[in-house]
């Protein structure tokens, strides 16, 4: 019987007995389509999917007949999107259906063979990230997803292992195994949570550090090391690159933590190893201060070493932080407490108009109006670390917190507390030089935080065993990507053209190269000999191949040469050519290029007769000690 539609007051309604039609829904998010629902008299609920659309958007209704009609005592679905993500029950689908089922993610897929010690799992997915049932939390980053291969290395069952098991597995293998631990959640306090290699990651090494879950009690063992001086010990806070990873808060906001290299940074100041920062922020060399550090400025390693210990202490420069009570937390933060002359930490010399300059001595003294002004204190990033069993509460009631305490954080994760420093304004510094207010010195803490713990300022660790950037893989995003053969085919085009590589400001040595789309490149090396006559030389031509391209996050490539694809240059032009590393860095126009020394400094003045800092007016392809430029014809 076809439904009869009486209007009444507004609302639609409908006869007894007879079965609903579905109106149709026009709408840009499930709340609309749910409301336009209602108003029809059509009862609905929601279900979230995983999908391309904005996260709250309208994807689809389910629940009426192929007529449109609804059965009676029925209601509709309104299928909402979660945004991309990877679908429940992924891990353990065979390869080439996961691929397809999340390439209608529209989000950059990438997928890695991953060790497996289980003969069964072979062609599965067995890893991704973000985890089973998760949502993507960076989209440039996409998703990646881990097949099972039988490949050596270390197989991601050792993850979550109990450590001493671990351990036990891999040396029975003939492994030679150290450990080291790192902050986890408190189901993975002594458990495996990841390892150097990679887990998962295809090598043939025999050595490897599993890392292992800790709380707050171990803190000094995760961020230091011990470093002895004679009859003299000390913690030093030399490793906060140990803290890297993704923390997203409750509601999906998610920041990065990236270690990297000093070369990377082109600077090789600091006690630590690798440097930390924010993923995207950009630190120019001459700011390395500026990286994310547990120390605060001292002369000497003093501004690094902790007092409260049960070794020995440095002067007391760190007797105001953190990591020197008894709470478990500890501050994370840019700038080691020294002002800023415009945009550079200032540690000495002149600010004049927010540069700096050196002058000598006789020349300070020979003129009293040479005098620093315009030094000023910023807040910058700061980050309160609370791994399992930091007491919150002793925090607050020490008046860490300005704002009124009231959310209680997850207590089982270890999470950042982050200062929203727009709510704190420039201030001078000319006349309170190492008294910085919105750090901890040794004159005093940080001011209080405006803001206490709360929704969106609490980021927790996301946990995840597998190092993806280390795995790499192959790029399943094209509509071929997931072919029988699982390779992908990698797409040089970014870097098509010709470069050349000015070594020598007189060009007499010189090499130029042209590189194909498909990572093949030909070119020649022109070296002057002046014999058998002046000016005279010679050309040695060459080719080869670059055979992997990886994207990263800020902006550059990492380029992988095939060595044994190089033909015609002799040995000993070879190193001369620029064609005799395996990993090169191709570096947008205008951005620091990573790594620089005087001949690589040398060679971009050969090429555009200006090099005042560590950049490029055109792209860069670098290599230790090698950087070709992209001719424009």
């Amino acid at each position: 019987m076809a439904a009869a539609l009486v209007a009444t007051g507004g609302f639609v309604a409908y006869r007894q007995f007879a079965p609903k039609s579905v109106p149709q829904v026009q709408a840009k998010t499930a709340k609309e389509a749910v409301d336009q629902l209602k108003r029809a008299g059509i009862p609905a609920k929601t279900e979230l999917q995983f999908s391309p659309k904005r996260k709250g958007s309208f994807v689809r209704l389910a629940g009426a007949d192929k007529d449109g009609h609804l059965p009676k005592g029925r209601g509709v679905t309104v299928t909402e999107s979660a945004g991309p993500g990877v679908p429940k029950g992924t891990v353990g689908q065979a390869k080439d259906k996961a691929v397809t089922s999340l390439k209608a993610m529209e989000v950059p897929l990438t997928v890695a063979d991953v060790v497996s010690s289980k003969p069964g799992d072979a062609g599965k997915v067995v890893a991704s990230y973000p985890a089973d049932g998760q949502a993507v939390s960076d989209p440039k980053e996409g998703i990646h997803v881990g097949v099972a291969s039988d490949k050596a290395g270390i197989p991601i069952e050792i993850a979550g292992l109990d450590q001493a098991q671990a351990r036990s597995q891999l040396e029975a293998k003939g492994y030679t195994v150290s450990m080291e631990p790192r902050f986890s959640s408190r189901r993975n306090l002594g458990k495996i949570v990841g390892a150097n290699p990679s887990i998962g990651l295809p090598t043939d090494t025999r050595t490897v550090s599993l890392y292992y879950g800790v709380d707050a009690s171990k803190k000094l063992d995760v961020v230091a090391s011990i470093e002895n001086a004679g009859n003299q010990s000390a913690y030093l806070l030399d490793k906060p690159q140990n803290l890297a990873g993704q923390y997203c808060t409750e509601g999906g906001d998610c920041l990065s933590l990236d270690a990297i290299s000093k070369d990377e940074a082109g600077s090789s100041f600091g006690v630590s190893t690798e440097y930390l920062k924010v993923r995207g922020e950009t630190i120019p060399p001459d700011n390395w201060r500026d990286y994310l550090s547990l120390c605060t400025f001292s002369q000497d390693p003093s501004g690094c070493i902790p007092p409260n210990t049960s070794l020995d202490e440095g002067a007391g420069y760190m007797k105001n932080h953190l990591i020197s009570g008894q709470s478990g937390a500890f501050e994370l933060y840019a700038g080691m407490g020294l002002p800023n002359c415009g945009t550079t930490p200032f540690q000495g010399g002149l600010c004049e108009n927010g540069h700096i300059s050196y002058r000598s001595i006789d020349e300070l003294a020979g003129n009293p109006s040479l005098t620093s002004s315009g030094i000023k204190w910023k807040a910058k990033d700061f980050f309160v670390y609370m791994p399992v069993g930091a007491k919150l509460d002793q925090l607050e009631s020490d008046g860490y917190f300005a704002g009124k305490p009231g959310f209680k954080p997850d207590q089982d994760r270890p999470y950042l507390i982050k200062r929203d420093n727009s709510k704190y304004q420039d201030r001078p510094a000319d006349d309170r030089m190492g008294n910085d207010p919105y750090t901890p010195t040794q004159y005093g803490k940080a001011e209080p935080f405006q803001e206490a713990p709360n929704k969106t300022n609490v980021y927790y660790l996301v946990e995840d065993s597998i190092d993806w950037k280390a795995l790499g893989g192959s790029s399943a995003s094209g509509p071929s990507a997931a072919g029988a053969s699982g390779k992908a085919s990698q797409d040089f085009s970014a870097l098509a053209g010709q470069w050349q590589w000015t070594e020598s400001g007189d060009g007499s040595l010189l090499s130029t190269m042209t590189i194909q789309s498909d990572g093949s490149f030909t070119g020649g090396t022109y070296h002057r000999t002046d014999e058998p006559n002046f000016l005279d030389g010679e050309t040695e031509n060459f080719s080869g191949r670059f055979t992997k391209i990886v994207s990263n996050k800020d902006g550059t490539k990492t380029l992988t040469l095939d060595p044994e694809s190089i033909q015609g240059v002799s040995d000993a032009m070879r190193d001369k050519s620029g064609v005799s590393k395996t990993t090169y860095t191709f570096v947008p126009a205008g951005q620091s290029i990573p790594g620089m020394d005087d001949s690589m400094r040398g060679a971009i003045q050969n090429y555009d007769g200006n090099q005042d800092g560590p950049t490029a007016k055109e792209d860069a392809l670098r290599a230790d000690g090698i950087v070709f430029i992209r001719k424009n014809s």
